[in-house]
């Protein structure tokens, strides 16, 4: 029930018309523990309306902008400034890689378009290495 609304919200939101959760999306959902509870679904479901391509929300779409589908990466080193930087550079990196439009890019990471720009700007060689693949 959750995820038809929050589907439902989102897709009226963002303009799309999605008019189906393919068959299992639900089910796959339901094996997951959700320590945001409620929220953290709704920003899961939010992020599948901006990914998709289609009429419907596919597993693809939900696992590709939540965090139940990324691994954990090591961080390089023991040095604290330079992991939150590799960090920050790792995060746009994937958002930009999933959506090319940079205001969904920063929905995916929860950050403004405006805040995605500065960190654009921060580490410029993430938009190049973007505009060259």
């Amino acid at each position: 029930m959750l995820v038809a609304y929050f589907t439902e919200k989102h897709a009226a939101r963002s303009g799309k018309a999605i008019d189906a959760v393919e068959e299992g999306v639900v089910a796959w959902l339901e094996g997951f523990h959700w320590p945001g509870n409620v929220r953290e679904l709704e920003n899961t479901i939010e992020r599948a309306v901006v990914l998709t391509t289609d009429s419907r929300i596919t597993r693809q779409a939900v696992a590709a902008g939540s965090e139940v589908s990324m691994r954990t990466a090591d961080v390089p080193s023991l040095n604290l400034r330079r992991n939150v930087e590799w960090i920050e550079r790792e995060t746009i990196r994937r958002a930009l890689g999933m959506s090319s439009v940079k205001v969904d890019a920063a929905r995916l990471m929860g950050i403004s378009a405006r805040a995605l720009s500065y960190y654009l700007d921060k580490y410029p060689r993430i938009d190049e290495n973007r505009a060259g693949s």
